[in-house]
């Protein structure tokens, strides 16, 4: 199955659509757009607008972030408070696995290295099957895969069998 790419920029599309791209939204996104652009080439069985005189469900699901930067890993916390399952999965600088809970998410730090490039972010030590194994246990009904290197590019070549959505950002 072919992977649904959305790509969000701030130069103009070009080729886009011959490069495989879905959708093409330029920077800065209003929320509306993005949900739009996501609602067309995620769900083709949903209209584009929902029905104003219809109240949005509370939607809520297990997300997996896939998330180095702190500061990112906050919008997590907000997401706890909306009633989404959060696990956020992150390198660290011990030399083991571990997990702690921070305000309702669920923080999955991997094994690290030392990174020459970013000494804030270390480079994760993980086996394909190991991360397949947390995968399945947090059993995400989105993974999301936000500009996390190394961890994030293990995630994105996991088997999806599943079918599992994913969604990979960068700044």
């Amino acid at each position: 199955a072919r992977t649904t790419l959305v790509l969000l920029s701030s130069v103009t599309p070009g080729d886009s659509l011959r490069a495989g791209i879905d959708a093409w939204l330029m920077k800065p996104v209003r929320q509306a757009q993005l949900q739009d652009a996501l609602l067309t080439v995620l769900r083709h069985d949903l209209p584009i607008r929902p029905d104003p005189e219809v109240k949005p469900k509370n939607l809520s699901g297990r997300i997996l972030l896939v998330e180095d930067n702190p500061v990112n890993q906050k919008v997590a916390r907000s997401m706890v408070t909306r009633g989404h399952e959060v696990a956020v999965l992150t390198s660290s600088d011990r030399s083991e696995t571990y997990e702690e809970e921070d305000h309702g998410v669920r923080l999955i730090r991997v094994r690290g290295a030392l990174n020459p490039w970013w000494k804030e972010a270390p480079i994760p030590v993980i086996t394909q099957s190991d991360l397949e194994e947390i995968v399945a246990e947090v059993n995400p009904d989105i993974v999301h895969s936000h500009d996390s290197g190394f961890l994030a590019l293990q995630v994105t070549r996991l088997d999806n069998g599943q079918r599992i959505p994913r969604v990979a950002s960068c700044y």
